[in-house]
């Protein structure tokens, strides 16, 4: 019953991700179709209809819709439950019965829920007749009792422990993801301007500096991006195809918490090995691996905090792991373009150090069968 049970949630995740996957590389092939010399060409008279435009306007499609599916969608029945709230639980369950069967809610076989007494329905009588305010102020201590219990053992040493991985992961994976095109186009420019001589990632990023510093704008907006760079990004978006198809077998067999360990382990070398590069196809291969690697980490990461938080303390556990995974992305850009162009063997060691590191920190959660979950 628990490998079943961690299939369906590293299933549950995947999904999406798989998704994700798919709408990526649509938006590297549309950034491909968009952001060409031909396509600019079309566009120089118009001032204000230019590509990037459009394309920024198609990126921001998917969250539109998704805001507005998610609106209609309720609350989970469990969440309901376990706060006592079993009315409202019903409901739910009425609403997922008439969609699944096409009949009315009075046909819904269940009539009262495990647990169900007069008692809750007082008090959602009483809950609709409290004043808004003090509900907010209601709402406000539930979070800091929620709060409070976060910061006891063992959830304060497990949510440390995924928060930090989450921050080295995220501060590495964001970062060189989207430097990756970049580094691409330094080495395109690098091959031309040397006639097609190797060089390293360091040599490769002081070569384009000094080509910025020279280098003479017009006030035409043109793109200087080559077609394989799009070429390299869509390959690195379509390696992760079979690590995250793969997933849920190894999480079932090997556990969740040592694919976490060595996905972070193998990805910090893949970073670390990036300083030793001498060509764009040994960085095209390197950041497939590294793609392939981290992509998936995450939802390990997620996966594991589902299991190792009980529901009403699932919520905040989450999102402080995914605040502290998307500071890191904000501290690694922030690092990596400082230091590209000045000592890029730097943040390439760090990002390295940070993977090793959080792998090694990952060794210290318990194993599935010591989690402490009320389910």
């Amino acid at each position: 019953m628990q490998n079943r049970h961690s299939t369906c949630v590293a299933w549950d995740a995947i999904t999406p991700f798989l998704l994700l996957l798919g709408s990526s590389s649509e938006v590297r092939c549309i950034a491909w179709t968009l952001l060409n010399k031909n396509t600019f060409d079309q566009f120089i008279k118009m001032e204000f209809f230019n590509p990037w435009r459009i394309f920024v306007f198609i990126c921001c499609l998917p969250s539109l819709i998704s805001l507005v599916c998610l609106y209609f969608l309720p609350e989970t029945p469990k969440f309901f439950i376990s706060k006592r709230r079993f009315e409202n639980a019903k409901i739910v369950f009425q609403k997922v019965y008439k969609i699944n069967t096409k009949q009315s809610f009075k046909s819904f076989p269940v009539l009262t829920l495990y647990g169900e007494s007069n008692n809750n329905e007082e008090s959602c009588e009483i809950e609709k007749k409290t004043p808004f305010l003090k509900r907010i102020w209601e709402n406000i201590i539930d979070g800091m009792t929620q709060m409070r219990m976060l910061c006891s053992q063992p959830y304060m040493n497990n949510l440390c422990i995924t928060a930090v991985s989450d921050f080295g992961l995220m501060a590495s994976y964001y970062t060189l993801m989207m430097w990756f095109p970049e580094i691409f186009e330094r080495f395109n420019n690098y091959g031309k301007s040397h006639g097609g001589q190797k060089a390293g990632l360091c040599e490769v990023s002081q070569s384009s500096q000094v080509y910025n510093e020279t280098f003479q704008y017009s006030n035409v907006c043109e793109p200087s991006i080559n077609s394989r760079v799009f070429a390299d990004t869509i390959i690195i978006g379509l390696s992760c195809i079979p690590s995250s198809i793969s997933l849920s077998f190894f999480m079932a067999k090997l556990g969740k918490k040592y694919v976490l360990v060595t996905g972070l382990v193998l990805s910090g070398i893949s970073a670390i090995l990036l300083n030793w590069v001498s060509s764009s196809e040994e960085t095209l291969i390197l950041s497939a691996l590294f793609e392939a690697l981290t992509s998936i980490l995450e939802t390990v990461i997620f996966c594991i905090v589902v299991e190792l938080f009980p529901t009403n303390l699932r919520a905040p556990a989450l999102a402080i792991t995914a605040t502290s995974g998307r500071l890191g992305a904000i501290f690694g850009n922030l690092v990596f373009g400082m230091l590209i162009d000045v000592q890029c063997n730097i943040p390439i060691y760090l990002f390295g150090v940070m993977l090793i590191g959080s792998g090694v920190l990952c060794l210290r959660l318990p194993k599935s069968d010591d989690y402490l979950v009320l389910h």
